[in-house]
């Protein structure tokens, strides 16, 4: 079995065939040759910023890219060192908001919340245990 790009005519390989031949791809240079020496030069294309970063290439948005990523250091510091002390509602929200589901300002909020709440006085895995006694809750 011949591979695709191997043939032995020299001259089907420099033409091509089709419509993916050196004719067709001239025609569209041609067409395209002002968006191909714009783009070249770095200049605007048909009113497009062809700035790949956009945005935060420009000063305020570096600051706003710095701000968010001391926020979410932040949060993670005190989600770290707090989660002990607060409550199995505030691990799971704090972990959520580290992970994007909120961001990490929901993290703070909700990590400062729960360790001003104190300590629960409630086993966080039995909860029916503690509440109830051994009895469980399904049997009456």
């Amino acid at each position: 079995m011949l591979n695709k790009l191997y043939s032995d005519n020299a001259i089907k390989i420099i033409i091509g065939s089709g419509n993916h031949n050196i004719f067709n791809l001239i025609k569209e240079l041609n067409k395209n040759k002002h968006l191909i020496e714009a783009t070249l030069k770095g200049q605007s294309v048909e009113g497009f910023n062809t700035d790949p970063f956009g945005f935060f290439s420009t000063t305020w948005g570096l600051t706003i890219v710095v701000i968010a990523i001391v926020l979410w250091i932040w949060a993670f510091i005190i989600t770290i060192q707090f989660f002990s002390e607060i409550p199995i509602w505030a691990q799971i929200l704090a972990i959520l908001g580290l992970l994007g589901f909120g961001g990490p300002i929901l993290t703070i909020i909700v990590v400062y919340i729960g360790k001003n709440m104190g300590t629960p006085k409630y086993s966080n895995l039995s909860f029916t245990n503690s509440m109830l006694g051994k009895r469980s809750m399904f049997l009456g």
